[in-house]
Protein backbone atom coordinates (compact mmCIF):
# COMPACT_ATOMS: atom_id res chain seq x y z
CA UNK A 1 0.00 0.00 0.00
CA UNK A 2 2.79 2.42 0.82
CA UNK A 3 4.18 2.55 -2.70
CA UNK A 4 0.78 3.05 -4.27
CA UNK A 5 -0.25 5.71 -1.79
CA UNK A 6 2.98 7.67 -2.34
CA UNK A 7 2.19 7.76 -6.06
CA UNK A 8 -1.31 9.26 -5.76
CA UNK A 9 -2.60 12.50 -4.22
CA UNK A 10 -3.04 12.42 -0.45
CA UNK A 11 -6.82 12.75 -0.81
CA UNK A 12 -6.94 9.31 -2.49
CA UNK A 13 -5.93 7.66 0.78
CA UNK A 14 -9.09 8.91 2.38
CA UNK A 15 -11.34 7.65 -0.41
CA UNK A 16 -12.28 4.36 -2.02
CA UNK A 17 -8.70 3.53 -3.05
CA UNK A 18 -7.39 3.91 0.48
CA UNK A 19 -10.22 1.78 1.89
CA UNK A 20 -9.64 -0.92 -0.72
CA UNK A 21 -5.90 -1.07 -0.07
CA UNK A 22 -6.49 -1.17 3.68
CA UNK A 23 -8.82 -4.15 3.27
CA UNK A 24 -6.30 -5.92 1.04
CA UNK A 25 -3.50 -5.29 3.54
CA UNK A 26 -5.68 -6.63 6.37
CA UNK A 27 -6.49 -9.76 4.35
CA UNK A 28 -2.80 -10.32 3.67
CA UNK A 29 -1.88 -9.88 7.34
CA UNK A 30 -4.65 -12.31 8.35
CA UNK A 31 -3.10 -15.18 6.37
CA UNK A 32 0.57 -14.40 7.01
CA UNK A 33 2.88 -14.20 10.01
CA UNK A 34 6.03 -12.20 10.67
CA UNK A 35 9.17 -13.78 9.24
CA UNK A 36 12.02 -12.21 11.25
CA UNK A 37 14.40 -15.00 10.24
CA UNK A 38 13.66 -14.16 6.57
CA UNK A 39 13.03 -17.81 5.66
CA UNK A 40 11.68 -16.76 2.26
CA UNK A 41 14.77 -14.70 1.45
CA UNK A 42 15.96 -17.07 -1.30
CA UNK A 43 12.79 -16.21 -3.25
CA UNK A 44 12.05 -12.67 -2.08
CA UNK A 45 15.35 -10.88 -1.84
CA UNK A 46 16.31 -7.25 -2.27
CA UNK A 47 17.73 -5.95 -5.53
CA UNK A 48 19.76 -2.94 -6.54
CA UNK A 49 16.53 -1.36 -7.76
CA UNK A 50 14.74 -2.07 -4.45
CA UNK A 51 17.09 -2.45 -1.48
CA UNK A 52 15.83 -4.16 1.66
CA UNK A 53 15.52 -0.85 3.52
CA UNK A 54 12.89 0.20 0.97
CA UNK A 55 10.90 -3.03 0.98
CA UNK A 56 7.58 -2.92 2.75
CA UNK A 57 6.38 -5.16 5.55
CA UNK A 58 4.90 -7.55 2.98
CA UNK A 59 8.39 -8.79 2.11
CA UNK A 60 9.00 -9.64 5.76
CA UNK A 61 6.01 -11.97 6.18
CA UNK A 62 5.35 -15.58 5.23
CA UNK A 63 2.21 -17.69 4.84
CA UNK A 64 0.71 -18.75 8.15
CA UNK A 65 0.22 -22.22 6.67
CA UNK A 66 1.77 -23.79 3.64
CA UNK A 67 -0.83 -25.68 1.55
CA UNK A 68 1.71 -28.29 0.46
CA UNK A 69 2.58 -29.15 4.09
CA UNK A 70 -0.85 -30.55 4.95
Amino acid sequence: MDEVMRAVPAEAGEGALGRLLSRLDASFRAVTVADPERSLRPWARPTNKRPEAESGEWWKRKPARFPWAE
